[in-house]
């Protein structure tokens, strides 16, 4: 599924070829993560997941960010090997998230 509307965050089918092996450990990354470790997982799953190549594979779940939006378990590599195959929209998304989380820091606590 690709979909990069306001009610989704990180839906998309990055190019295997974008894939970046080392990964990038950044700020992005940082957020990336506190966006998802406040993500709530649904009550359902579905009977398969998502092979995202080098050995990346989704969970069976959809999850819900602070802001309401719907995204899934592959949300921090995504940002982390694949932030060359990265919508601009889907970073300022993920940025909006990261200030939604209770506590995170402003650009100048970081």
């Amino acid at each position: 599924m690709h979909n990069t509307s306001n009610e989704f965050l990180m839906m998309i089918e990055p190019a295997q070829d974008l894939f970046d092996k080392e990964g990038i450990e950044d700020k992005l990354t940082e957020r990336a993560q506190a966006v998802w470790d406040a993500c709530t997982p649904s009550d359902w799953g579905y009977k398969g997941v998502h092979m995202a190549g080098h050995g990346l594979v989704s969970d069976n779940k959809d999850h819900t960010t602070p802001c309401g939006r719907t995204t899934h378990s592959l949300l921090v590599p995504y940002v982390k090997h694949w932030r060359k195959a990265i919508p601009a929209e889907e970073i300022a998304k993920l940025t909006e998230e990261y200030y939604e989380v209770e506590g995170a820091p402003g650009d100048d606590e970081d």
